[in-house]
């Protein structure tokens, strides 16, 4: 069985996972960082608070 991975920017058709995958490959904090190493966030900016949450999602165990 495949696991879902939703789509997170439908402009550019970009996935959780690969946020995910860019965000700890690059060290990357904030939206505009990820916007700048992808193309989400560019277009319509309706994934932003999406990528926001998957941000904290990373990085919610430094907080702890």
């Amino acid at each position: 069985m495949e696991k879902y991975d939703p789509v997170i920017c439908e402009c550019a058709n970009i996935t959780r996972s690969e946020i995910i995958d860019l965000i700890k490959k690059n060290n990357l904090f904030t939206v505009e960082e990820v916007a700048d190493e992808s193309a989400v966030a560019g277009m319509c900016g309706a994934c932003i608070e999406k990528i926001e949450s998957i941000l904290n999602e990373v990085y919610d165990h430094l907080l702890m």
